[in-house]
């Protein structure tokens, strides 16, 4: 596993009905090098939060040139993706 692969996206949004669940698009320079951009915001108590990690898996074609590939690089990208409500709390001063 090579940690360049991983990638982590976490948005907080204002409703369920607002969490969008749907395959990140991801783009590419002219060297191939990926110009996405992901984003940590965790929200606060009771924020409705999406949390998607994503891993950029290498695979070797099949035989006859059959790949499962989606990718020009040779690798398919796996997703996992939750989404829940935090929480309520409160924030003590100590």
């Amino acid at each position: 596993m090579t940690c360049n692969y991983l990638m982590i996206d976490v948005q907080s949004v204002s409703s369920f009905a607002n969490a969008s669940t749907t395959r990140p698009t991801i783009t590419y320079d002219s060297h191939g090098n990926m110009t996405s951009t992901f984003s940590y915001d965790a929200g606060t108590s009771g924020s409705i939060v999406i949390v998607r990690a994503m891993y950029y898996w290498p695979v070797i074609s099949g035989p006859l040139g059959f790949s499962i590939s989606k990718d020009a690089s040779g690798r398919h990208l796996l997703v996992a993706t939750e989404v829940s409500k935090t929480e309520p709390y409160s924030q003590s001063a100590t």
